[in-house]
């Protein structure tokens, strides 16, 4: 049960009540906080490590690969794909300012595009758009992203082709999750983990809030909770998407840095440290992974192996040390646009950031925010 003093201090007269705890729920009350000095603000997650991707994920800090790009030209306009190349690159420069690199563990240690045998006419295709891809980002980022890379030099095995993405970089998600914790702690906004909010409901100057334990009221709500958004607001066209990862035990003389895409992103792998880390794979089961189960799909995490023995770490003994999943956050089929909009006067949702919420999470914090 709630005591009086528990009630007093973290449910009455809240100002802003921000729902989800990852990324963009953190940046949120932060913009929140620098909105309105006075209010109160309380971030409310419903885990004690939010289930969402923001602390799961490969900590890749990517804006896409050209394969990747190539792939969403399919469903829209050049002009539409470049924004939101443009978006996502921007986005990491506000995270970085942000969050410091040396909290983030961030290393610029840039990104590659490897092509398995196979993927031969896939990679002349993509070599083939680089120059007007480059030429084009050039006027808008004032910087060519994109180069050929010779194939040989990080001890892959049948590969047909690497792109280099000289822009890209890593960092440690749950180090940055803990910086935006204590810089939310700092600027008096209360966090409180383990609050399962069930249910929203918006009146005209207030909104009500069911959770386990009590009812309270709130004078505006933003709801951050990505692909579980829909448990709160049934009309939010958020697809969940599990994403799978495992890592490796520490590889002596491991031949390569750097964070690494395949098949139009699809797969990422990266190292960590001497470890190698790879996730995703959801293709080989799309319906299938849009789920909120944390499980682990049996033939995804052995399609992962065989790509580590085959193609990442030939000829190498390695054991896997730990495998786990995290949820995304996509849109219907050809909707890439994040969501932010005000669903009713007193309530506003961020949500739908497709796999990319490293980059995008802390401007669609701030447009969210800037919407009350």
């Amino acid at each position: 049960m709630i005591s009086f003093w528990e009630r007093e201090l973290w449910f009455e007269e809240i100002d802003f009540l921000i729902i989800g705890a990852g990324f963009t729920g953190l940046f949120s009350a932060l913009s929140l906080r620098e909105k309105y000095p006075r209010a109160k603000i309380l971030v409310a997650e419903r885990h004690h490590i939010a289930k969402g991707a923001s602390t799961k994920n490969a900590g890749f800090a990517c804006f896409g690969s050209v394969g990747e790009i190539l792939d969403d030209l399919l469903d829209e306009d050049f002009d539409s794909t470049l924004k939101r190349i443009v978006k996502r690159y921007e986005g990491l420069q506000k995270l970085r300012a942000h969050i410091p690199d040396v909290h983030c563990a961030y290393q610029s240690t840039g990104g590659y595009e490897v092509f398995r045998n196979g993927e031969e006419k896939y990679f002349e295709k993509c070599l083939a758009f680089m120059p007007e891809l480059n030429e084009s980002l050039k006027k808008l980022l004032g910087f060519e992203p994109y180069a050929a890379h010779p194939k040989d030099v990080f001890g892959f095995k049948n590969i047909a082709g690497i792109i280099s993405i000289a822009q890209e970089g890593m960092l440690h998600p749950a180090k940055a999750i803990s910086y935006l914790q204590q810089k939310c702690a700092s600027k008096d906004i209360m966090c409180i983990h383990g609050l399962n909010i069930k249910h929203i409901e918006p009146g005209n100057d207030s909104v009500a809030i069911e959770t386990d334990e009590l009812k309270f009221k709130v004078n505006n709500v933003l709801l951050a909770t990505n692909a579980f958004s829909k448990s709160l607001l049934p009309e939010a066209e958020v697809v969940p998407a599990r994403g799978q990862v495992m890592i490796t035990s520490p590889i002596n003389d491991l031949p390569f840095e750097g964070t690494f895409h395949i098949e139009k992103g699809y797969y990422y792998f990266r190292n960590v440290g001497n470890r190698v880390l790879l996730g995703g794979g959801r293709n080989l089961d799309l319906k299938g992974e849009e789920t909120f189960s944390l499980t682990l799909n049996n033939t995804i995490q052995d399609e992962l192996e065989r790509m580590l023995k085959t193609v990442i770490l030939p000829g190498q003994n390695f054991q896997i040390e730990q495998r786990w999943s995290g949820i995304m956050g996509f849109g219907p089929k050809g909707e890439k646009e994040p969501i932010i909009n005000k669903v009713k006067p007193n309530v506003v949702v961020a949500c739908r950031l497709g796999g990319m919420g490293v980059a995008l999470s802390a401007q669609v914090a701030e447009d969210a925010a800037g919407l009350f």
